[in-house]
């Protein structure tokens, strides 16, 4: 059976196919990440081998027959051309498409916050004038587990005591701050810096496009958050999300 699929779709990866083809990756929000054949790609008379590029937002028409997919139709709505200017930004979205591609998406819903979280992450990347390349990352990853429904729960003070003692610990059971009188309380504890602690508090209270008011975070803190979020996708879903330290 033929059917016609009409979707907005955010390109994620972009591989050679034969000799002369791409095999392209979609980010979409009702079929998550959907994968096509482009035939003939680099041609030269392929007028849309510019659309069709990574980071680019395009809206689609799918035919999809026997669980293959055919782009019938497709139209450019954005390419972020800031981002494309800066390599910072672009190595920090390409690094965070290539964490995406590993996920397993099959949750409507949380497919279709992803897709909305990934077009803020490229709409804030190409507006602000700043730019952490650190900063963005955690702040994606943090906002990614509440599409997979394993949010964190973080607060100013202790979850257990609602002391405003240093929160040095993070319950991996359930996102929340401990302080170290607390931290026996879960056999789950595991110990963040104060730096840690505060940014997990700073980026809960911000949107995407106000988080470079928030200090740029130095690369240990980025390996120190990635660590912890593993530990913590793993004990949730099964999965060590982030594979780059």
């Amino acid at each position: 059976m033929i059917k016609e699929i009409n979707t907005d779709g955010i390109v994620i990866r972009s591989d050679k196919y034969g000799e002369n083809g791409r095999l392209l990756y979609f980010l979409t929000p009702d079929h998550g990440i959907i994968s096509i054949v482009k035939h003939g790609f680099n041609s030269k008379k392929n007028i849309g081998r510019s659309i069709l590029q990574p980071m680019n937002y395009v809206k689609l028409e799918i035919i999809e027959e026997k669980n293959k997919y055919k782009i019938n139709d497709f139209e450019l709505l954005d390419n972020f051309d800031y981002i494309r200017s800066n390599y910072d930004r672009i190595e920090t979205i390409l690094n965070i498409f290539t964490v995406l591609n590993k996920l397993p998406l099959n949750d409507l819903d949380g497919n279709r916050m992803i897709f909305f979280l990934v077009k803020k992450l490229l709409e804030a990347t190409d507006k602000n004038t700043e730019f952490s390349s650190n900063n963005t990352k955690i702040y994606f990853y943090y906002q990614l587990a509440w599409c997979l429904g394993i949010n964190f729960n973080i607060s100013t003070k202790c979850s257990v005591c609602s002391s405003n003692e240093k929160l040095e610990y993070i319950d991996i059971s359930n996102g929340n701050l401990l302080c170290k009188n607390c931290k026996s309380t879960s056999e789950y504890s595991f110990p963040v810096s104060e730096n840690l602690s505060k940014i997990l508090i700073d980026i809960s209270e911000v949107k995407f496009d106000r988080i470079y008011k928030i200090k740029d975070q130095k690369d240990h803190i980025r390996k120190e958050f990635i660590n912890m979020f593993n530990l913590y996708t793993d004990f949730h879903i099964n999965h060590k999300i982030v594979s780059e330290i």
